[in-house]
C-alpha cells in the first residue's frame, strides 16, 4: 500500500516496485505520525528535508505580498512538500504546514535526497520536469501585468500563486489590499470578481476569495485572451 502511494507521487513516477525497494533499502527514510493540528512545518524554518505525505490530509497557509494575503490550501495524501525552498537563495520556508486529523509522513534529509535523484537517471529527469514547470509560472503574473481587463487579472494572479492539486483554496485579503495588489480601484475589484462568481469560478466570503473551479477558470482566461 505504501509503495503505491510512492509511486503515485511525482517524484516516484515511473519507477517499478523493484526498484523503488532498492532505494529505500538504501536512503535512510524517517517515518513520522502528527495528530490533529500538530505542525509538521512552520514558516521561516530552514528547508533541509523533503516531506512525503503518506496519509491524511494537511493545510498550508502561505502569507504573501507584504504577508497581507494569506493562501490557504487542503492537500491530500500522497504529496510532497517542503521540495522547492530546499534550493536557490532563499531556502527558508514560505509556508506553514499543520495536520488536519491524524498524518503520516515520510522525511528525507536534503544531502541524501540529491543522492537519491543522482543515482536514478528516471528520478533525475522527474525532478528536473517539476523544477522546470514550477519556474516558469512567473510567466503568468508578468503576462497579467499587461492586461488590462481586472477581470483576468485577477483570474491569472489566482491560478499563478495556488496549486493546481489542492483542495479548499481559499485567499483571505481586504479590497485595500487587492486593489493594491491589482492596480485598480475598489469598484473594478468588485465588479471582477462578481464576474468570476458569477462564472462559478470562485465564491465570495466574508472578504475571502475561495476558488472553486480551476479548470473552467484556466478555460475562461484562455479564452480571453485569445480574443484580445
Amino acid at each position: 500500500m505504501m509503495y503505491d502511494l510512492m509511486l503515485e507521487l511525482p517524484i516516484f513516477q515511473g519507477l517499478s516496485h523493484t526498484q523503488l525497494t532498492s532505494i529505500l533499502e538504501k536512503v535512510p527514510f524517517h517515518f513520522k505520525k502528527y495528530k490533529p493540528n500538530d505542525y509538521l512545518i512552520r514558516v521561516g524554518e530552514v528547508s533541509d528535508k523533503v516531506v512525503f505525505l503518506l496519509s491524511g490530509r494537511v493545510r498550508v497557509i502561505t502569507p504573501t505580498y507584504r504577508d497581507a494575503i494569506l493562501i490557504a490550501e487542503d492537500f491530500e495524501a500522497p504529496h510532497t512538500m517542503a521540495f522547492y525552498n530546499m534550493f536557490g537563495k532563499e531556502t527558508t520556508t514560505r509556508s506553514s504546514v499543520y495536520a488536519q486529523g491524524s498524518v503520516g509522513v515520510m522525511e528525507l534529509g536534503k544531502e541524501h535526497f540529491l543522492q537519491m535523484i543522482a543515482d536514478n537517471h528516471l528520478m533525475l529527469v522527474n525532478v528536473l520536469n517539476i523544477l522546470s514547470s514550477h519556474a516558469q509560472k512567473p510567466h503568468i503574473i508578468l503576462d497579467a501585468i499587461g492586461v488590462t481587463e481586472p477581470e483576468l487579472r485577477l483570474g491569472m494572479w489566482l491560478l499563478a500563486y495556488t496549486s493546481y492539486n489542492a483542495k479548499n483554496v481559499i485567499i483571505d485579503a481586504s479590497i485595500k489590499d487587492w486593489c493594491s495588489l491589482l492596480h485598480v480601484e475598489g469598484p473594478a475589484f468588485n465588479d471582477a470578481a462578481m464576474a468570476l462568481a458569477d462564472g462559478g469560478y470562485i465564491e465570495r466570503q466574508e472578504g475571502k476569495l475561495k476558488l472553486i473551479d480551476r479548470y473552467g477558470l484556466r478555460t475562461h482566461i484562455s479564452r480571453n485572451l485569445a480574443q484580445n
